[in-house]
């Protein structure tokens, strides 16, 4: 049997998961209101935007209530708008996909879920055993404590409460079967991730295809049980 080299699992990461983008409901209440166009008190909504005020260098987004029909500047915003992820295009009056923006929150959207699984719960053939940081520590010392022992030849023998509270009594083999079965479940999730950034950084796509990328269901280990 090889010498043991380290820890089964790398060290994690800080992780600070952003927030998603706003959705695009803010209203920016410019001044000196263009003739035909809804004066600022009628453009507040609770209903979402369905138009766009166009300025020489800013836009408003407004569900007005009252407005003249054939202002130029205030445009009907096209169905299957998506604000955070749109970019004003001023010379054309349109908006414009920001794909970068979408693929970068979908990726958060990826590694909360991945961050979410790698700190549950993971099946063993012992039961589920938890996999925070401080149990993945510790799993992680008694399969290199064990192959140690194996090594040279040393009796061991290692109590160990799973994830229900109960208790199991682990020798050199099965701890190092526990081990083992929590790495290979940290490294499916990683494989879901992998796969799915790959979806989304798919070259041709559109945006409603980046965004259409299904993050929740997509085939993330099941956490254990038991």
């Amino acid at each position: 049997m090889s010498e043991p080299t380290g820890p089964i699992f790398p060290p994690k990461e800080d992780r600070v998961i952003p927030p998603p983008p706003p959705p695009p409901s803010s209203i920016v209440l410019l001044p000196t209101p263009i003739e035909g166009a809804p004066e600022p008190g009628q453009t507040i909504s609770e209903d979402p935007p369905t138009h766009a005020l166009w300025r020489e260098a800013s836009v408003e987004f407004v569900n007005p209530s009252d407005y003249a029909g054939g202002n130029p500047d205030l445009v009907p915003i096209e169905e299957g708008w998506c604000g955070p992820f749109m970019v004003p295009d001023f010379a054309n009056r349109t908006f414009v996909p920001d794909l970068d923006a979408a693929r970068a929150w979908m990726w958060e959207r990826v590694k909360a879920r991945r961050a979410q699984l790698e700190t549950s719960t993971a099946p063993t053939p012992f039961g589920a055993v938890q996999i925070d940081e401080k149990s993945k520590t510790k799993i992680s010392g008694l399969a290199l404590a064990a192959t140690i022992a194996l090594a040279a030849g040393a009796p061991f023998e290692e109590e160990f409460t799973i994830a229900n509270n109960s208790v199991v009594v682990l020798d050199a083999e099965a701890a190092q079967a526990m081990g083992l079965a929590v790495a290979a479940h940290i490294s499916a999730i990683y494989a879901v991730a992998r796969d799915l950034r790959a979806q989304i950084d798919a070259p041709g796509q559109s945006l409603a295809e980046v965004l259409g990328v299904d993050v929740d269901g997509a085939p993330w280990p099941a956490e254990g049980e038991g």
